[in-house]
């Protein structure tokens, strides 16, 4: 199996436009890593565990990051994620 998966098969998966995909990747509102190669092509990078984790439960890169930084406790940490996950 494949640990990556390609922009558009991430689309297709989200019923959106791969545009809307590279976009929420470079907000950090989407998993993934953007590349730039030394042409000046930015290539996106998707782990498919990520992927997955995101379509099931909404989580993303950004709002964990806020989750880890706002708790105090690893506990309180867990109690921010499960907040956000029930907006």
């Amino acid at each position: 199996m494949n640990n990556m998966i390609t922009v558009k098969e991430a689309a297709m998966q989200a019923g959106k436009e791969p545009e809307t995909i590279r976009r929420g990747i470079l907000q950090g509102k989407l998993p993934g890593t953007p590349i730039r190669s030394d042409a000046g092509r930015t290539n996106f990078l998707i782990p498919r565990k990520a992927w997955d984790l995101y379509m099931q439960t909404g989580l993303y890169p950004q709002l964990l990051a806020q989750c880890v930084m706002q708790a105090k406790t690893i506990d309180q940490g867990i109690a921010y994620l499960r907040a956000a996950l029930t907006d």
